[in-house]
């Protein structure tokens, strides 16, 4: 009776592997076509005069880096190489055009240029200011992170979600769309600067901890945006209406400007964001009222953030089920790595043996030998012995044994017949 929906199930996975592999190969192949663009842009762009010319010679990397998020069908990946390539990459690429940051001066190698052209990194050029903004990721913020993005995927995996009302449910994906975002990107910065081996800005700081909208958006919400729009935008719609409204107003447009989405779903969350945006920045200069405490200006900046998201922002994800093309993406990637690379005890393992590690800070050779034999017996063995991998183990073991015994033993004797035959 069992039969019949195996076999379905069976054919289902076979679909999203081979779906999966597509997605894979998609993205191999678009990446090759970004190195390739990029190396255009730092071997023949970078020799043409700065200005329209330069720009001009650019368009063909503004158009192909405009048409990556089409050849995907998948929302994560789509999502990635529209932010890195269509979005991030032309900005950064249009101030390349004018000789500006963060790609002038010229880089001194092609891997450089590329990194800093198409993902979301920036050094840190000034340590030493800024110490609130540029300290690095605690671990045990990190391993709370962790657990609360686990927590999330529990309750996919098992469809509480599915009994949820929609005011909850937008909560709980609002933090799940925060916290994947900074997985990726603080997993792609930790990496590149590795590679590159410079210190490298945090893009997400705690936003949970923003005292202000003006602090949420410009130091602490994905710092690479404002980092980009400032030169992009904000300046120069600054620059040209300063003779029309002067340059208090023109200010505010410029601050204005920088919230305004091409999306017309998302437009009003992003103006809105902006007028009270503006609107603060006005009662901080002029001083109408004393700055509350710190504490409660939080708790107003991550209540606003999360009302105006789920009333604006969510909804329109939710009505195209976005959200659950996502949850069926995590789903997947999840139950991949659990049957052909890793089990899920196994990253806990390693996690728990870090904290333990970085919470007692014990360098005695009995705390380690206890330590690892019981998070290993606990953990990390009893997965191996389910799945049968002791077993195939030993197999392995005695096949390479009986090769050995069939053809490495037999050597001497073609070693006499060699020897017999040189002499």
């Amino acid at each position: 009776m069992d039969i019949q929906p195996t076999k379905l199930r069976r054919k289902r996975e076979r679909e999203r592997n081979r779906s999966m592999e597509e997605e894979l190969r998609n993205m191999l192949k678009i990446w090759v076509s970004a190195l390739i663009s990029i190396s255009y842009c730092y071997y023949i762009s970078s020799k043409i005069s700065k200005g329209f010319l330069r720009l001009l010679s650019l368009l063909p990397t503004f158009i192909i880096f405009l048409l990556i998020p089409l050849f995907f069908s998948s929302v994560h990946f789509c999502v990635i190489s529209a932010f890195f390539l269509t979005w991030l990459a032309n900005f950064k690429l249009a101030l390349f055009a004018f000789d500006q940051e963060p790609l002038s001066p010229l880089p001194s190698s092609l891997s450089r240029f590329f990194c800093f052209a198409c993902f979301p990194i920036k050094t840190n050029q000034k340590p030493s200011s800024s110490q609130t903004y540029n300290k690095p990721m605690s671990k045990w913020v990190l391993a709370s992170k962790i657990i609360i993005f686990s927590f999330l995927l529990h309750l996919y995996s098992n469809n509480y979600h599915n009994g949820l009302s929609q005011l909850p449910f937008l909560a709980i994906f609002t933090i799940h769309i925060y916290l994947e975002s900074e997985f990726i990107l603080f997993s792609t910065g930790t990496l590149l600067s590795t590679l590159l081996g410079c210190e490298i800005e945090r893009v997400f700081n705690e936003p949970y901890l923003a005292t202000s909208l003006q602090d949420f958006w410009s130091r602490r919400w994905n710092r690479m945006v404002p980092s980009v729009l400032r030169p992009t935008v904000h300046i120069p719609v600054q620059q040209f209406t300063t003779p029309l409204i002067g340059p208090n107003l023109a200010f505010y447009a410029g601050v204005l400007a920088t919230f305004l989405s091409p999306t017309w779903e998302v437009t009003c969350f992003f103006v809105l964001h902006g007028v009270v945006t503006s609107l603060e920045i006005w009662v901080k200069q002029m001083r109408l009222c004393p700055p509350p405490h710190r504490a409660v200006s939080s708790l107003v900046v991550v209540v606003f953030v999360f009302v105006t998201a789920g009333w604006l922002f969510t909804p329109q994800v939710l009505r195209n089920n976005v959200h659950k093309r996502v949850i069926n993406e995590c789903l997947f990637v999840i139950d991949f790595v659990k049957s052909h690379l890793v089990n899920i005890s196994l990253v806990l393992y390693i996690l728990v043996t870090k904290l333990v590690c970085v919470a007692v800070e014990d360098k005695s050779d009995g705390f380690t030998i206890a330590h690892c034999s019981f998070t290993s017996g606990w953990l990390f063995f009893p997965p191996l012995l389910r799945s049968g991998m002791f077993v195939r183990l030993s197999n392995e073991a005695l096949l390479f044994i009986d090769y050995v015994k069939d053809y490495v033993f037999y050597f001497p004797n073609y070693t006499h017949v060699i020897y017999r035959i040189v002499n």
